[in-house]
């Protein structure tokens, strides 16, 4: 994929990241902002809204632009040598699905401009294709997205991968369940993959730390995430945990591991032709 020849590896940006804010956490930390819960929340969205923008100001002079899931799809696309894709919450086609390089491609959304104008829930209970590449960027909410996982694991063929946007939600605003159709809105998303961390050994999961977090899960194993049972799901556990609960990975280090997966998948099932 020639096009990501021109990004800036993701470690560098996380690094940048990372220093910014913790910089800009110890300039307030001096100021004794945190004596009070209201200071504290101010600081952390401040410190993340200025890395943010000094990130940004960085890369454009660097003549680098950010990582997007489509950048993500289009690699996975490209080393399974996907024949088939559906995509699952199209709603405008131009931002993500026209851009996606494989050949038969199938579009799931209600209200958007695609080939199964239904739900998700409709569409799986009558399809009988199987896809290389599925994508999941539908309704918000980990009720939905976790049979939207289901769903596809039923029809994804040996060698396929399935991917989900909005898994990372960096503001606690971001993860409530109604969207008040003005803030960003990762919804809940994230407790879906907390949920499949925590119970499916037989799979393998990780989250590209880019575009709100772009998770990729495929056939394999992983160690199970330990939940206590009385644990409170909310954005502190979130949280501390992130980066253990959602895998969360540089985007080398994503195409490291995911390499080895695929390598043991090619064992399990060699090279087939997945399109019906």
């Amino acid at each position: 994929m020639c096009q990501l020849a021109c990004l800036w590896d993701d470690d560098q940006v996380a690094a940048l990241r990372e220093a910014l804010e913790a910089a800009l956490i110890e300039v307030r930390l001096r100021k004794g902002f945190l004596r009070r819960k209201l200071f504290r929340s101010r600081m952390e969205r401040d410190a993340r809204q200025t890395a943010e923008r000094l990130t940004s100001v960085a890369m454009q002079q660097h003549g680098v632009r950010a990582l997007t899931r489509t950048d993500v799809v289009n690699y996975i696309a490209g080393r399974i040598e996907a024949q088939s894709y559906l995509e699952i919450g199209v709603s405008d086609p131009r931002n993500n699905f026209n851009l996606v390089q494989v050949k038969h491609k199938d579009g799931v959304d209600p209200a958007g401009k695609c080939s199964h104008p239904v739900t998700s829930d409709e569409f799986f209970a009558r399809n009988a294709r199987v896809y290389d590449l599925i994508y999941i960027d539908g309704l918000h909410l980990a009720e939905q997205v976790l049979r939207d996982v289901e769903n596809s694991l039923r029809f994804l063929a040996p060698r396929g991968v399935i991917a989900l946007h909005d898994c990372n939600p960096m503001e606690e605003a971001w993860q409530i369940e109604e969207y008040d159709g003005v803030s960003l809105w990762c919804g809940t998303v994230w407790k879906a993959i907390a949920q499949l961390r925590a119970t499916r050994s037989d799979l393998w999961m990780g989250t590209v730390h880019a575009d709100h977090g772009v998770g990729v899960i495929m056939r394999g194993q992983q160690e199970r995430f330990p939940l206590d049972d009385g644990q409170e799901w909310n954005y502190s556990f979130l949280d501390r945990h992130r980066r253990e609960l959602l895998h969360l990975l540089s985007w080398r280090d994503f195409r490291a591991e995911f390499e080895t997966q695929l390598s043991n998948l090619k064992i399990l099932f060699g090279n087939t032709t997945h399109f019906e």
